[in-house]
């Protein structure tokens, strides 16, 4: 993708390097019980302590160092309407500690403070087809303080920067479906469903690509970077007996909506909605002590990235002193691509002792 190119300036991204020494010390105790009422009727409840040090030195001179200790845990119901039926409601308040960010060549260090997630869930638990399947179905609300985000951009001087972020609150909601078993002898199946409402606050905002002389876009309401709001799964195996060995076939399948891959209202952060395929063949000693297979992962060779940012190429404020150029911007979308998202194809020969 390409935005608008310069009247004959392209300024080429800044590298550097820089020295970091971090440490990261935590301890924690955790533990967890459901107590039967009755048969039927069951109270779950958890506690865990954390207690986390944080050091951070980067060269030549800058430090830092944070401390933080946190009790969270976790309350619920479950009823059991029969052998096949679990349901469950349950409040959990979770923790995620304190980050300590270093500084970067144009960028100050920083420090991101600890996520406290507050999440309800109501669901259900239960078996169909005489055991043969199970499916979970459940419904969530989480509230999130303190959001740890991450945003990667062009900074004034050209260098790129993906920097840890405290959003104040982020909010997501909605339905999970999960269906898995062995519906017939021979063949194994997974598939699962989620749909996920989780947006960015009223007031939130984001990078702008035109304007690198502090412009922003507004995130308000936008979906959070990097989490689609539908997204399928399907996996399966069938596998059959061959005298003394085993021949198995698989296959996946992943669909995604469109997912905005960058912090920034601009459109062109948001990476289309895709499938991703994959599938395998080969044989297995009936052990399982040996197995080799021919595989293809992501054979619709979908380059999903990590995440989009301006570029490849910049111009600096200042560098062109004409209306609506002046803040400066960059040249089209760029992004990170891990191996992931390539088109993989190969043979594997796994064996245990």
């Amino acid at each position: 993708m390409r935005g608008r190119e310069p009247p004959g300036v392209v300024i080429p991204v800044v590298h550097a390097t820089d020295t970091t020494e971090t440490t990261n010390k935590a301890y924690a105790a955790f533990g967890q019980v459901t107590y039967h009422v009755t048969s039927q009727f069951g109270l779950i409840g958890g506690l865990r302590y954390t207690s986390q040090k944080l050091t951070d030195f980067d060269s030549p001179s800058t430090t830092g160092e944070t401390s933080q200790s946190n009790i969270s845990g976790k309350l619920g119901l479950q009823y059991k309407f029969s052998p096949d039926l679990n349901t469950y409601a349950t409040y959990t308040r979770g923790y995620k500690g304190p980050q300590i960010i270093p500084a970067a060549q144009g960028t100050p260090a920083t420090k991101i403070n600890a996520e406290i997630p507050n999440a309800y869930e109501l669901g259900l638990k239960g078996v169909a087809a005489s055991g043969r399947l199970n499916y979970d179905i459940s419904a969530f609300y989480t509230t999130v303080h303190d959001y740890q985000g991450q945003r990667c951009s062009i900074n004034p001087v050209g260098v790129l920067i993906c920097q840890g972020e405290s959003i104040p609150s982020v909010t997501t909601r909605g339905l999970e479906l999960e269906l898995f078993g062995k519906p017939v002898h021979g063949l194994w199946v997974n598939a699962g469903f989620i749909y996920d409402e989780a947006t960015f606050p009223g007031n939130w905002t984001g990078y702008d690509p035109n304007n690198l002389n502090g412009g922003t876009t507004s995130l308000g309401g936008l979906q959070l970077v990097g989490v689609p709001k539908e997204k399928f799964t399907l996996s399966g195996e069938y596998s059959h007996g061959l005298g003394g060995i085993e021949g198995f076939f698989g296959a996946d399948a992943v669909y995604k909506s469109e997912m905005r891959m960058g912090y920034s209202g601009d459109s062109r952060f948001v990476y289309p909605s895709h499938w991703t395929l994959g599938a395998r063949l080969g044989i297995r000693g009936a052990s399982n002590r040996w197995s080799a297979e021919l595989y293809g992962r992501n054979l619709t060779n979908e380059h999903e990235p990590v995440t989009l940012f301006g570029g490849p190429s910049f111009v600096p404020p200042g560098a062109i002193p004409a209306p609506g150029l002046s803040n400066g911007f960059v040249n089209g979308v760029s992004g990170w691509i891990t191996q992931s998202g390539l088109r993989q194809v190969g043979l594997s020969v796994e064996a245990r002792w």
